[in-house]
């Protein structure tokens, strides 16, 4: 463990913060494709 770099605390927020950003981005994105994907098989179907 004395060989490990850790990063600095502005370092760490950044990264937090831009994962928390993006993994919401992937959620919002992921529930409209399936909303979406979801109305076109209703449409199919019937």
């Amino acid at each position: 463990m004395s060989k490990v770099i850790w990063p600095k605390r502005n370092e760490l927020m950044g990264s937090t913060v831009i994962v928390i950003v993006i993994s919401i981005l992937l959620g919002i994105f992921v529930g409209l494709t399936d909303l979406v994907i979801g109305k076109l098989m209703a449409l199919i179907v019937r």
